[in-house]
C-alpha cells in the first residue's frame, strides 16, 4: 500500500481549469485544512466554498494490467473525484 499524503496541489477557488493544467495556490499535505478560524466563529460563509486538491499518479509498466484501489478517509461532506 502507498500513502498518498503528500505534496497535493490545492487551490483556494475552484476553477474547472485546475482539472487539465491549471495553476495551484500552494502544495500541502492531506489531511488539510481548507480554512482555519477561531473557535467561535460563527460565519459560515467563511469556510463553505468549493476548493480543488490534485495529485498526479504514475504506475510503471510492469502494473499495467493490473487494478488499483484508491480509498479516501475524512473526505468531508461531498467530493467528486476526476481520473
Amino acid at each position: 500500500m502507498n500513502k498518498l499524503n503528500n505534496n497535493w496541489e490545492y487551490i483556494d477557488q475552484w476553477s474547472d481549469t485546475f482539472i487539465i493544467d491549471g495553476a495551484a495556490d500552494k502544495v500541502v499535505r492531506i489531511p488539510h485544512t481548507v480554512q482555519e478560524l477561531p473557535l467561535h466563529y460563527a460565519n459560515a460563509e467563511s469556510y463553505q466554498k468549493i476548493v480543488g486538491y490534485r495529485k498526479k499518479l504514475t504506475f510503471d509498466s510492469s502494473s499495467k494490467d493490473r487494478r488499483h484501489f484508491i480509498r479516501f478517509d475524512g473526505s468531508a461532506h461531498e467530493t467528486t473525484v476526476y481520473f
